[in-house]
């Protein structure tokens, strides 16, 4: 059976944009320490911080989970994010596969999220978009040059 932090862990990323960030504050100890592909964050108040800035103009974000491995005190879970954002890729709404591992006792202490940010992200703005994607097209073709 799990600790019930991983399923309230679940149900917040769940429907993440119903959340607000003062519940944060019922998932995370006051000195967590959280990492993603741009950011290294300390305390709680930093990681509320971060996500209401993050969250502001989201039209929707959820995360459907897909497997987890857990134990006592970590876990880890592969998950798939949905979003929408009206400034990226003109508000369509999108999907990005990522990892997540968290370590806990009673509340999250430490949470790192792996995810590619050019397919979050980069490949989805008009002129990096076109960059990112004939990037991509050249090393599965093999060759990076034109």
């Amino acid at each position: 059976m799990n600790p019930p932090i991983i399923q309230r862990f679940k149900d917040y990323y769940s429907d993440f944009d119903q959340q607000s960030v003062e519940s944060l504050g019922e998932l995370y100890a006051v000195d967590m320490h959280f990492r993603d592909p741009l950011h290294q964050l300390d305390g709680l108040e930093a990681v509320q911080l971060y996500f209401e800035e993050l969250s502001r103009d989201l039209t929707h974000c959820r995360f459907e989970f897909l497997h987890e491995m857990v134990n006592a005190s970590c876990a880890y879970f592969h998950w798939t994010m949905h979003y929408a954002h009206p400034r990226i890729k003109g508000g369509q709404a999108l999907s990005l596969n990522g990892v997540t591992h968290i370590r806990f006792d009673d509340r999250v202490l430490f949470h790192e999220d792996f995810y590619d940010m050019g397919a979050m992200l980069y490949q989805h703005l008009p002129l990096l978009g076109w960059a990112v994607r004939s990037l991509n097209q050249r090393l599965l073709r093999g060759s990076t040059r034109p």
